[in-house]
């Protein structure tokens, strides 16, 4: 999944990945919420912005009652997560 991790001079860290397609990528450049900024290619800046200001507007009207459960390989999920965190200590 990581091509290449690079830590920058200003203490960033600076991340390629191969995704499947542009959904896969904007759901989880998302899901690492503001520590993460898109840098390439547009069309995912445009989509991940269009949806943070989509999931802002959701989150202003009432409380509809959704729920998320991570059923298909939690474990490799938590594992990528934790790992691409505790790079960032």
């Amino acid at each position: 999944m990581w091509q290449s991790f690079e830590e920058q001079a200003d203490g960033s860290v600076m991340v390629t990945v191969t995704l499947p397609d542009l959904q896969w990528a904007a759901s989880m450049a998302l899901g690492f919420g503001p520590i993460l900024t898109v840098l390439e290619p547009d069309e995912l800046r445009q989509r991940v912005s269009e949806w943070a200001k989509r999931s802002l507007s959701i989150t202003h009207r009432e409380n509809r009652g959704i729920h998320f459960s991570f059923s298909e390989q939690p474990e490799a999920f938590a594992r990528i997560a934790g790992e691409f965190l505790s790079r960032l200590k």
